[in-house]
């Protein structure tokens, strides 16, 4: 019932096609879907010489076969990605549950009963959003789209009935997320007392990574006194066959204070990562490129990248971008707000430590 409620709240607006589909596809199972009547699980679905195969076994298969996939092998921090909003639901579904069985009504009628003492959406709030919103409307008068801004407003106060109802129960949540530990051993930028530290595992010909660059840049506007960012290599070989060699170079440039340069220059430049792009990257950087030249000729970072390879593969990491703040590891292309409450929670942690 809850996701029922809170589906359509993944999207901010239900006004295009894109978006309807991805709350269709987070819609529960219908009916038809639920599971196998008593006794149904015995049925044989296959045979191996004289081995049954049941559907229930089947099924297990199956979940645990989703589950593993879901979770990357169960890894430590997929699974807390999977676990914690799978929680989230869970707890406000037993809420909701519990409220209706104290009532004694049906869920359904609980939360008609909330809408219903909330009123009505009225024309002020739905023009209100629409003056908000007016760059998303496509163009659309306040009148064509007024309907559909009414029913989502509607929606959203579903969705605080059942926040609130969660909120007012005294829940307690004690899943945590695993902490890793792994050495902030690279180049780094930010205060060397920080308080908190992001090591970022990454690929220069990775697309994702990327992405990353404007909200680390974001992070460090926010947190200039806080924050500090230890750059790690992970390099993808087999999708991205420049990436390793550009990975030695830029700690080549390292060795010259020029790190950060030589790491733009490359991110801007992805898919012309050759020799010779790599050492004119190193005069563009102001290094001196006969010395950056010795150092890439001789390899003599190739283990330092391999070192960063295997550290990242020792807490788990599978892909590029991936993110250790304070041993909290956070894996994939994430925009700020993901990584605000991990920062504030490690800021929080550090005071707490100070003040023992």
């Amino acid at each position: 019932m809850f996701r029922r409620i809170i589906a359509p709240m993944a999207c901010a607006l239900l006004f295009t096609l894109g978006c309807q589909a991805q709350v269709e596809k987070s819609k529960p199972p219908t009916a038809s879907a639920t599971p196998a009547a008593s006794g149904e699980g015995a049925t044989p679905v296959a045979r191996i010489g004289d081995v049954t195969i049941t559907l229930d076994e089947l099924d297990q298969w199956i979940k645990d076969d989703l589950f593993d996939r879901q979770t990357s092998g169960r890894n430590p921090a997929k699974l807390f990605d999977v676990r914690r909003p799978a929680l989230d639901q869970m707890v406000a579904q037993r809420v909701l549950d519990m409220e209706a069985e104290r009532r004694k009504l049906a869920v359904d009628e609980v939360i008609a009963a909330e809408i219903a003492a909330l009123g009505e959406v009225s024309d002020d709030e739905v023009a209100q959003f629409y003056a908000d919103q007016i760059d998303q409307m496509g163009g659309q008068t306040l009148e064509q789209i007024g309907p559909r801004i009414r029913e989502y407003l509607g929606q959203i106060r579903t969705q605080s009935v059942a926040e609130g109802l969660v909120k007012n129960a005294n829940v307690t949540i004690l899943l945590e997320r695993p902490k890793v530990q792994v050495a902030a051993d690279g180049p780094a930028k930010g205060p060397a007392d920080a308080a908190v530290t992001i090591i970022e595992f990454s690929d220069f010909q990775c697309p994702l990574c990327s992405r990353a660059l404007p909200v680390l840049d974001e992070l460090m506007k926010r947190y200039p006194n806080d924050l500090r960012i230890v750059y790690r290599h992970m390099p993808l070989d087999r999708i991205h066959p420049r990436s390793r060699a550009a990975a030695e170079a830029s700690l080549c440039a390292e060795e010259q204070n020029g790190f950060w340069a030589f790491h733009d220059l490359l991110f801007a430049n992805p898919k012309t990562l050759e020799d010779e792009d790599l050492k004119r990257f190193a005069a563009e950087a102001k290094l001196d490129v006969a010395a950056w030249e010795e150092c890439v000729s001789g390899g003599k970072f190739k283990s330092k990248v391999e070192a960063d390879v295997e550290a990242a593969r020792g807490i788990g990491v599978t892909g590029t971008p991936a993110f250790v703040i304070n041993g909290v590891l956070l894996s994939g292309a994430r925009p700020v707000e993901d990584f605000v409450p991990v920062i504030e929670a490690a800021l929080k942690e550090q005071k707490g430590g100070e003040s023992s």
